[in-house]
């Protein structure tokens, strides 16, 4: 997954990039301020890799590697989380989906911390993701 480049206020929060849906697919989002992946594996299992630490106030780049084990469809791997070339955080994703996701579903956001409210345009953040695909 390429990097996401960040500018967090401090308390972030948003979608990066999805893919998938309810029965399988993945997130990379700023979750209370923290990177965080999750896999859903067919609606049977959802790993979730958070960073334990918020992202710094300022300009961020964060990033997924995975690691896939090989040896076949539907093996695991190792996710592993980076903010601004340090490892943040990693974990196992013991299986995945052995064939490919629906590029129908694939969305990517470009604003980030935008908070419920109910008065939409009273809800502001500087907070803000791109990203070079």
């Amino acid at each position: 997954m390429r990097p996401a480049n960040t500018n967090a206020d401090g308390n972030a929060g948003g979608v990066i990039v999805t893919e998938g849906g309810m029965t399988g697919g993945y997130a990379l989002l700023i979750q209370n301020g923290e990177p965080t992946f999750i896999y859903n594996w067919l609606a049977l299992k959802r790993y979730t890799i958070t960073s334990p630490d918020p992202l710094p106030k300022g300009r961020s780049m964060i990033r997924m590697d995975f690691a896939y084990d090989g040896g076949g469809l539907g093996k695991g791997g190792t996710a592993t989380l980076s903010v601004n070339g340090w490892q943040v955080a990693g974990g196992r994703v013991a299986n995945t989906v052995p064939y490919l996701f629906s590029w129908v579903t694939h969305s990517m956001w470009v604003r980030t911390g935008a908070r419920r409210c109910r008065q939409p345009t009273k809800c502001r953040s500087s907070s803000r993701v791109t990203s070079s695909w």
